[in-house]
């Protein structure tokens, strides 16, 4: 299922993490959280979202996010990841296609 793709400097509700998956190696996306039955939802940046079964994730690492710039209609202000050098990889994925982006596989 493809959404809008995530803004990495606006992400609402978006939780981004670091993915790593058992024969697939370790992957950035845009969101994740684990579903009641176990599994680990993903969004990627391109706006993908796949499910992966328990089995397969090995470890999920959340990355850290904070509030930046002027408050919006809704009094709070614009969350994007804290780290630069990660909301700088993701802001490149989400501009253009780029072949460095790895690609989930459920």
């Amino acid at each position: 299922m493809t959404v809008a793709e995530p803004d990495p400097t606006a992400l609402c509700s978006n939780r981004p993490a670091i993915v790593d998956i058992d024969s697939q190696g370790t992957v950035f996306v845009a969101h994740a959280s684990t579903l009641d039955n176990g599994w680990l939802r993903v969004r990627e940046w391109d706006g993908t979202s796949v499910k992966l079964p328990p089995h397969r994730v090995l470890q999920v690492r959340y990355l850290e996010t904070e509030r930046h710039g002027e408050k919006r209609d809704d009094h709070t202000r614009p969350k994007r990841i804290a780290d630069r050098s990660w909301r700088e990889t993701a802001l490149s994925w989400t501009r253009e296609e780029s072949a460095d982006q790895p690609e989930m596989i459920a």
